[in-house]
């Protein structure tokens, strides 16, 4: 026998009854300027190079349907991030997660990133230790990079499904939610549309939801709490409605 409709089903919401789009965050900065920011040493290393190459020609034409040639040296990406990291000043740790917001609008790479076990590469780009000592640059390059990742179904498995950075995700996204500067709450709204747009489409294709029903009931009351709170951006705004909407829509006719 098979399952009855859900009740949503039956209120004209179109918005809510097809699969939703999602956000990127394709802004192109001036290369040179942003690799000044890296230690001296790395300005010529050929991976370095190999991937501000790649980067240029991609999104020279973010429109094109043809596919940018993944370079050689493409597994190498995620570690090479990671040393870069490591080897940079925390205060231009900025430049290092863009180089990676940049490099995962291409699905293939971002599933490099998403594919190791454990995913170190991504635990370390997004700790970013939410708080009064975390620079603005490095919340919003965070939570453009989250939403870019977030916008491809492997990657955003990886976050969801792997507890600490599930918990890194949702901890920069809800502190952002309600961070004083109109663009940053802008950025986490572009992130909470994209999971929940990402937990959306799975339910209607009929599968398991991808977030942890805790998680979004989380997700939902710090959602509720920003639109009450929101007073000055009319698009961080319908942000927070959009995603409250889609995680709500569908959702278990019993659950929280």
């Amino acid at each position: 026998m098979a399952n009855p409709a859900h009740p949503h089903r039956n209120l004209s919401l179109p918005t809510f009854q097809q699969p939703a789009t999602y956000i990127q965050y394709k802004s192109l900065p001036p290369l040179p300027k942003l690799i000044q920011k890296l230690p001296q040493d790395t300005h010529a290393n050929k991976t370095l190079t190999s991937m501000t190459t790649f980067i240029t020609h991609s999104l020279h034409d973010p429109d094109s349907k043809r596919e940018t040639p993944l370079p050689s040296d493409t597994p190498s990406y995620p570690t090479y991030i990671e040393t870069l990291l490591r080897d940079t000043p925390s205060n231009a740790h900025f430049a290092v997660i863009d180089l990676a917001r940049l490099l995962v609008l291409d699905p293939r790479i971002a599933a490099y990133f998403a594919s190791q076990h454990p995913p170190s590469t991504l635990l370390a780009l997004t700790d970013t230790t939410q708080g009064k000592e975390t620079p603005y640059n490095k919340i919003l390059t965070t939570l453009h990079l989250l939403a870019n990742l977030a916008s491809t179904t492997l990657p955003t498995t990886t976050l969801l499904s792997t507890s600490s950075l599930a918990t890194s995700t949702l901890a920069t996204l809800t502190t952002a939610l309600f961070h004083p500067t109109p663009k940053a709450r802008c950025a986490a709204a572009s992130l909470a549309y994209n999971l929940a747009a990402q937990n959306h489409n799975a339910r209607i294709d009929g599968k398991v939801d991808l977030m942890a029903e805790d998680d979004q009931v989380s997700l939902v009351a710090g959602l509720a709490e920003a639109i009450a709170n929101e007073t000055e951006s009319a698009e961080a705004l319908r942000g927070f409605l959009m995603a409250l909407g889609l995680l709500v829509y569908e959702g278990k006719v019993d659950g929280e």
